[in-house]
């Protein structure tokens, strides 16, 4: 298998990854509720419980997942690791024996997301500015597919009878749980066979792997690839970027200069307190707040004001 091929055989399978855990969000997500009433007689509180433990699993590893990945400079280990964790996750949440056991189930699954981080670390480090965007946006864009396939899957499942096999029972409650497993079991098994890890596009281009880019391109990457994503300086002016002597000026200064020590967590931690990046970050989080806020509510009300089944809230997801 040539070098192309490997590439859009990778491509492909971080596209299905992400498509894949849109899915498990979106059929979830109109399920949970119904599940826990149901076989548990669970309390409001608990159900948002359970739904945020899945965030806040992913909260905590992927940062964890892309500081590793960082190290390894490589994302198959992540991701292979990352979808057991998915695997695991939703089978504990399919065999159930008590709401605590949702729970821990639903942060299992949240732990997997975490290999999101370091796909991204590995996209950015293997692909070229020009196509850098594109690539994101695929990637985010097949989430979005996954969130409104994944809702459609209910009316599959909500159609189920009751079904006994040995421990398990599998009807409309249980059955996300157990297709989710089986998805990313499917993603194990072809992350394993058509994901590869590829050098960074300078070690490329070193080894005559991909056609060298033009000259002010290739320094302003060198330097990107240089310079850490958060760190003093590191936002540059727009005439800096388009003068190429003076990136190459910039450029060759910097490679006589001596490499930056290691910095430490404080440091970085103040370089992510900048105007800028609060806004940024300020903004993702009022966006999530309210779409998550309105997701988890919509289904006790739909409920309770409108006689709704999972069928019926699936299919308002999926509008």
């Amino acid at each position: 298998m040539d070098l192309s091929t490997k590439q859009k055989c990778t491509r492909i399978v971080t596209f299905l990854f992400f498509l894949c855990g849109g899915i498990e969000y979106a059929i979830i997500l109109p399920s949970l509720w119904p599940y826990l009433h149901q076989y548990y007689h669970s309390e409001r509180w608990f159900y948002g419980l359970c739904f945020a433990s899945f965030s806040i699993s992913g909260l905590i590893f992927s940062p964890v997942f892309g500081y590793w990945s960082d190290r390894l400079q490589a994302a198959k280990p992540i991701v292979l690791v990352c979808n057991l964790f998915e695997i695991a996750g939703n089978f504990v949440y399919f065999a159930s024996q008590s709401q605590y056991m949702v729970l821990g189930g639903r942060f299992l699954s949240g732990i997997g997301t975490g290999a999101g981080a370091a796909i991204f670390a590995m996209l950015a480090r293997t692909s070229t500015l020009k196509e850098r965007t594109r690539v994101f946006a695929v990637a985010l864009s097949c989430r979005f597919i996954g969130l409104i396939v994944g809702p459609g899957l209910n009316a599959l499942t909500s159609r189920l009878g009751s079904y006994d096999i040995g421990p398990f029972t599998i009807d409309k409650y249980t059955a996300p749980g157990l297709v989710m497993c089986g998805v990313w079991m499917i993603v194990e098994v072809l992350m394993i066979f058509f994901y590869f890890d590829f050098p960074t596009l300078t070690e490329a281009e070193a080894a005559g792997f991909v056609n060298p880019e033009s000259e002010s391109e290739s320094i302003e990457r060198q330097a990107d690839e240089r310079e850490p994503l958060l760190g003093k300086g590191n936002v540059r002016s727009a005439t800096s970027i388009n003068d190429g002597s003076q990136v190459l000026e910039t450029s060759l200064d910097d490679d006589k200069s001596p490499p930056a020590p290691e910095r430490s967590w404080s440091e970085r931690l103040l370089d992510v307190l900048r105007e800028e990046w609060i806004v940024l970050l300020s903004c993702q989080f009022i966006l999530f707040f309210n779409q998550t806020a309105l997701e988890t509510i919509i289904v006790p009300l739909g409920k309770d004001l409108l006689g709704w089944d999972i069928l019926d809230t699936s299919l308002f997801y999926c509008g």
